[in-house]
């Protein structure tokens, strides 16, 4: 482990095997004055967030790294600290790698090779969000994690047998979690726009393909059609019902 100039802005814990990149990670957030820390391996960097007592602002990581990879990294940090920033970093543009990272708890996805701006700009968005120790209020958690993370705690409450849940995200929206499956394939595609080419331009058509089956096929539909044969006519669900859009949240 190894520690660059102190900065004022923050420390920031750089997960990558390149020395070259390291190097350049290192300049580049060492001249806008950020405190670094890097690690040379995926288990490194686990080790390094669990012993730094919160001291991590926020985590840049590469995917491919001996002994752990990125995204085994990212599950691990994820499960002591769910409100970290992670920047994934990674020359890999296939559409299906970076979903797999989103819906692992990343916060943000660069190729490389990646620009001073491209960077800055990528920490700046993440450390000038509010980070909250409530679900709702972590925007690197996953959208649809959240909301299935919500209704296992719900159903695994005995308290709560037989009833639904109206209650987080779910009261906001009815499928959040499907909401949240649909924004994050636009999301990937919109990441992966810059560098597509031939025929990878087809890896447009996932997001609308995802939308319809959620929305009209086997996603939204039978899961309105359960619940109702479950709880229609009680008078807390049609209320529910009513003041609960079906898949986009309310902002109130």
């Amino acid at each position: 482990m190894q520690f660059g100039k102190a900065g004022v802005k923050g420390t920031v814990l750089i997960g990558e095997d390149d020395p070259e990149v390291r190097n350049y990670l290192s300049m580049a957030l060492g001249c806008h004055g950020y405190d670094v820390a890097i690690a040379d391996d995926g288990a490194e960097v686990v080790n390094f967030v669990r012993s730094a007592n919160g001291s991590v602002s926020a985590l840049l990581l590469d995917i491919v790294m001996p002994r752990m990879d990125g995204i085994q990294a990212v599950r691990e940090i994820r499960k002591t600290h769910p409100a970290l920033p992670i920047i994934m970093i990674s020359g890999v543009t296939e559409p299906a790698t970076i979903i797999e990272v989103m819906k692992c708890g990343a916060t943000d996805y660069l190729t490389k090779p990646i620009t001073h701006g491209q960077l800055c700009q990528a920490l700046k968005s993440v450390l000038s969000s509010s980070w909250g120790s409530d679900l709702t209020e972590q925007p690197d958690v996953e959208f649809e994690t959240a909301a299935d993370l919500q209704k296992n705690r719900f159903k695994d409450d005995p308290a709560n047998k037989g009833r639904f849940i109206s209650t987080g995200l779910w009261a906001k929206s009815r499928h959040p979690n499907y909401f949240g499956e649909i924004t994050l394939w636009v999301g990937v595609a919109i990441i992966a726009l810059p560098v597509l080419q031939g025929w990878q331009w087809a890896a447009l058509v996932s997001p609308v393909f995802v939308a319809l089956l959620l929305i009209k096929g086997s996603g939204v539909p039978p899961l309105e059609k359960k619940a109702d044969k479950k709880w229609g006519g009680q008078a807390d669900y049609e209320e529910y019902k009513r003041n609960t859009p079906v898949l986009v949240p309310k902002l109130k």
